[in-house]
């Protein structure tokens, strides 16, 4: 009953922003058994993705789950950085420790691209699909194809 979720989340932003970190948990599980290759920067196209691609079948909900991420509700800032921590984790093992990657910066302009990439989606501003391969393209372009 909603009697029963609100006595542990404050507002519906704040149930929406944890349903939101527990699906990014999920998809970083579902990564980290994937053969992502050997190349650091297709590893990290790869996983975005295999992300994003999760995404695609429900662009209602995740429109939900983008305006809640977007709330300024101070109780939301909890399972915001789990957000922030699982997207960080999934960056990380595409990255795979490679030790000429500065994976802090990677990981804040992936963050980035991935949310104006959702928001674009969305909002009905790009096609379905657009958001892994603009993810991708990222990817590609902050780790260098070479590395």
């Amino acid at each position: 009953s909603l009697a029963t979720i609100y006595r542990h989340f404050p507002g519906k932003d704040v149930v929406l922003v944890a349903g939101l970190g527990e699906w990014v948990r999920l998809v970083r599980k579902r990564i980290e058994r994937l053969d992502l290759g050997v190349n650091p920067a297709e590893r990290l196209a790869a996983a975005l993705e295999h992300a994003a691609a999760s995404t695609d079948a429900a662009p209602v909900l995740m429109g939900a789950l983008i305006r809640a991420l977007a709330t300024t509700d101070p109780a939301a800032s909890g399972p915001k950085l789990v957000v922030e921590s699982e997207v960080q984790a999934i960056v990380r093992h595409a990255l795979g420790g490679h030790p000429s990657l500065d994976a802090d910066a990677i990981t804040r302009v992936i963050g980035h691209v991935w949310y104006s990439a959702l928001v674009r989606w969305v909002g009905g501003m790009a096609p379905d699909g657009s958001v892994g391969r603009e993810l991708a393209h990222a990817a590609r372009l902050l780790v260098g194809t070479g590395s």
